[in-house]
């Protein structure tokens, strides 16, 4: 895999299980609290049901998007 802005090859992938517990907080004190969403406002799909799955490069520090 690279990275879809720098075009490194240094990205790590995090999975996390986080049942119900999935906590997110967007601009403006927007909250949300529950089971992680199919998908959010940052354009990018963060994981399903009890986990939050995604890849970041370790150059420029992006999240890479699916």
């Amino acid at each position: 895999m690279k990275c879809n802005r720098c075009n490194s090859s240094d990205i790590i992938r995090i999975t996390a299980k986080c049942s119900d517990a999935f906590w997110i907080e967007y601009p403006n004190s927007n909250i949300y609290e529950g089971y992680v969403p199919k998908s959010t406002k940052l354009g990018i799909d963060i994981g399903y049901s009890d986990y939050v799955e995604f890849a970041v490069c370790l150059t420029c520090k992006r999240i890479q998007e699916k």
